[in-house]
């Protein structure tokens, strides 16, 4: 015969910088996919507290897995999470996205995101990370990631102008000579 004698329950709120990062991605236009170990409906949770956007579109990495190159294509640019993801799952999600014509930046700091940000267009390693991922990244976070994130935001903003200014002196001066 059993008796209980308690419950105890562990939670670890995300950060506010986190929720602060992924507004700020959001207001910029820049689609984030949480990408996690987690079961679907922890990551549920901790992608509503983070302020994805509702409704979740949740994807399992066995759901991944089973579907074909071009709906994972089509299905990949809506997903807001993919829940219990291995490495491989990560590969494919972000070479389904460049498929897809999308510009794929990634965050990580262990071995198992080493392949796709290897693979990214960009990809930020944390820190604190493996050093596995912060060979394979593009650039390293200096400090706290989430915190980070916004100077990240801040040269996608510079890029993002100078591109439009580099456009527009382009249509001028096409225009120009054409007179």
């Amino acid at each position: 015969q059993f008796k209980l004698l308690g419950l105890v329950g562990i939670m670890d709120p995300p950060r506010e910088e986190a929720r602060q990062a992924i507004a700020q991605c959001q207001q910029a236009g820049i689609h984030v996919i949480m990408v996690t170990g987690d079961h679907a409906s922890t990551a549920a949770a901790i992608g509503a507290q983070l302020g994805l956007s509702a409704p979740l579109q949740i994807l399992t990495g066995t759901e991944l897995e089973q579907l074909p190159e071009h709906e994972l294509q089509t299905r990949a640019a809506a997903i807001d999470i993919v829940a219990r993801a291995t490495p491989a799952h990560k590969l494919r999600l972000v070479a389904a996205l460049q498929a897809g014509q999308q510009v794929v930046a990634m965050t990580g700091d262990g071995v198992n995101d080493a392949p796709a940000m290897a693979t990214a267009t960009a990809s930020f390693a944390v820190q604190n990370g493996t050093d596995i991922a912060q060979h394979s990244a593009s650039a390293r976070l200096m400090g706290d990631g989430s915190h980070s994130i916004s100077h990240v935001l801040s040269a996608v903003t510079i890029a993002r102008a100078t591109l439009r200014n580099i456009k527009q002196n382009l249509f001028f001066a096409f225009i120009y000579n054409m007179i």
